[in-house]
């Protein structure tokens, strides 16, 4: 399910000339909600040669989408874009990103090549909606391959646009990170909810008396049972006989 129906295209140019599809798609944390709203959506397909991506990012500014090399912001190769509120002019761009975190600065430089093409840009109210294409390889030293691994992402937007295309970029009102493998062969499929897909393990260690004078410490080995699928952790939580406290 998308995020919005699209009413109108304010700007189209390059027609997935490439002949891509988008076939996945995630939802980026956002750091400003814990509840789904105002979602940012990544959506994105491949073929031989080519990645095409789709973000759908919660403001009427500059967004964008980076390939990092840990994580974080330095040597990050960044798509940025906007759709113009006067001209409706499409605006993507291919960037590279230093980041001195101890001097505090921060560079948004503007790639000499270009490799990622517009394909389509639009927003409403509330939503801007970038399309780009570029090669899976990396075109120059400051890009980065897609590759067939969880690649660290990183992603930003403001609620400003750049004075122009080559003006000075407004620091980011919110950014994340995740990690996402653009070229794995087929999709993770959704969870079947239907069904239950959380168990509970309690670990219990044996009766100790704890003085309250010190720090103790106390550790148990404990062997797992044998699952019969991949689980992963996702909470834990004390157990203990609050009366006997």
């Amino acid at each position: 399910m998308s995020l919005l129906t699209w009413g109108l295209l304010f700007g189209i140019g390059l027609n997935s000339a490439v002949g891509v599809e988008l076939s996945r798609r995630v939802i980026l944390p956002n750091p400003t909600t814990d509840t789904g709203a105002n979602s940012l959506e990544l959506c994105w397909g491949f073929n031989d040669t080519h990645v095409e991506v789709q973000l759908s990012y919660p403001t009427l500014g500059w967004l964008t989408m980076g390939l990092s090399p840990n994580g974080g912001m330095d040597q990050s190769d960044v798509l940025f874009g906007y759709v113009n509120d006067t001209t409706n002019e499409v605006v993507i761009q291919d960037r590279f990103l230093t980041a001195d975190m101890e001097s505090m600065k921060i560079v948004l430089s503007l790639d000499k090549v270009q490799n990622w093409q517009m394909v389509s840009g639009s927003k409403n109210d509330t939503y801007t909606v970038l399309r780009a294409v570029r090669k899976i390889k990396a075109c120059d030293n400051m890009d980065r391959s897609f590759t067939n691994l969880e690649q660290a992402v990183i992603y930003s937007y403001h609620s400003k646009l750049p004075d122009s295309p080559t003006g000075k970029i407004r620091k980011h009102s919110q950014r994340g990170q995740t990690t996402v493998n653009f070229l794995r062969a087929t999709p993770i499929p959704d969870p079947d909810i239907a069904n239950e897909i959380t168990k509970t393990l309690e670990f219990r260690i044996d009766n100790r008396t704890v003085s309250g004078k010190e720090t103790q410490y106390s550790c148990k080995l404990t062997a797992l049972p044998v699952f019969d699928k991949k689980y992963q952790s996702i909470a834990v939580s004390a157990l203990h006989p609050h009366q006997r406290i």
